[in-house]
């Protein structure tokens, strides 16, 4: 999810929308875990109204509450310290692991 973060480094994302085309699966992959946790935590954020999801266009309608139920932490990015606080961000890959075990409790 620290992919939005460059996006809007580069400008490529202007507002907090972004194209998501990854499946499921794929990410589960990446994360090492399964499909069926990817969705509940998906559908979980759904409902906390962290995440809006329309196949492969993700929004992110509250980045300060996303930022807090993360922990994120925008220095392990390495982005100039103004950058960094011009683009907030979902997570570090550390926090989206972290955020995806904790919801599965």
């Amino acid at each position: 999810m620290a992919a939005s973060v460059h996006l809007r480094a580069v400008g490529l994302v202007e507002d907090h929308p972004c194209d998501l085309p990854i499946t499921q699966g794929e990410f589960a992959d990446a994360m090492g875990i399964t499909p069926v946790h990817v969705n509940r935590v998906i559908q979980q954020m759904r409902a906390d109204g962290l995440i809006e999801l329309k196949g492969d266009r993700l929004n992110i309608p509250d980045w300060g509450k996303l930022k807090e139920e993360g922990e994120f932490d925008p220095t392990y990015l390495h982005l100039e310290t103004n950058q960094a606080a011009a683009c907030p961000s979902l997570f570090s890959p550390y926090a989206w692991r972290q955020a995806l075990t904790k919801k599965a409790h």
